[in-house]
C-alpha cells in the first residue's frame, strides 16, 4: 500500500507500507519534496 501525506508547510511525502506473513508492518519513505520551492 502507498500512503501520501501533504503537510501544512508544503512537504509531500510518499510512504510504502508492507505487511509480512507474521502481521508485522514496515514503513518506508519512498520520496519527499517541498512543493513550495520552484525547480
Amino acid at each position: 500500500a502507498s500512503i501520501f501525506i501533504l503537510s501544512y508547510n508544503g512537504y509531500f511525502q510518499e510512504y510504502s507500507l508492507t505487511l509480512n506473513d507474521s502481521g508485522i508492518s514496515t514503513w518506508k519513505l519512498e520520496r519527499e519534496f517541498n512543493l513550495l520551492i520552484r525547480m
